[in-house]
């Protein structure tokens, strides 16, 4: 008769995993939970100045562009940015207009 054929070890992910109530996942083979795969973490942009928002908006297109984003969902999101992009240059005229009222009334 012929040698025997040397067989791989098996891999215990895959077909044989189940999902308990609870969402955790458990390896069919060994019982034991199955880790989590990582995401990643999307860079925290702090959107406090008109360059944060620019910033954000260029991120928001080239990921819309790559299909990573729904242009619906994009466009949302650019709504929302390009209103705070609005509240912060008004903010910033409130402070300068502020300003110069108490100069001028320093002044007098």
């Amino acid at each position: 008769m012929g040698k025997a054929k040397k067989t791989a070890p098996i891999e215990s992910y895959g077909a044989g995993d189940a999902t308990n109530e609870d969402g955790f996942v458990f390896d069919g083979a060994t019982g034991l939970p199955v880790p989590p795969t990582p995401t990643k973490r999307e860079k925290f942009i702090p959107l406090s100045t008109l360059d944060d928002v620019k910033v954000e908006l260029a991120r928001l297109y080239r990921q819309t562009k790559a299909g990573k984003v729904a242009t619906t969902d994009a466009s949302r999101l650019a709504f929302i940015l390009n209103s705070l992009g609005r509240v912060i240059v008004d903010a910033d005229l409130e402070q300068r207009i502020a300003a110069l009222e108490q100069s001028t009334d320093e002044g007098e």
